[in-house]
């Protein structure tokens, strides 16, 4: 599932020009130490100014307090002028 924050969102959280979250539930087979089932991807772009993407990797315990999370990863990264 990919969510895009709106222009007027990306610029107010993170002073970008486009952002988008990608939200995965992986497979038995490909969970992170066998523990971590979901990732969530954020992306976010500037002109002229790179790429970012940051990946999450979290337990079900994590995902009953994800939105707690998400809040705080959403302040990780903004870009400077």
């Amino acid at each position: 599932m990919v969510d895009f924050y709106s222009t007027e969102e990306a610029h107010k959280k993170f002073n970008a020009d486009s952002a988008m979250k990608l939200s995965i539930s992986l497979a038995p087979e490909d969970y992170y130490k066998n523990d971590y089932k979901y990732v969530d991807v954020l992306f976010f772009q500037k002109k002229e100014r790179g790429f970012i993407s940051f990946f999450c990797f979290y337990t079900d315990r994590a995902r009953g307090n994800f939105n707690h999370y998400w809040k705080k990863i959403e302040e990780a990264f903004y870009y400077e002028d």
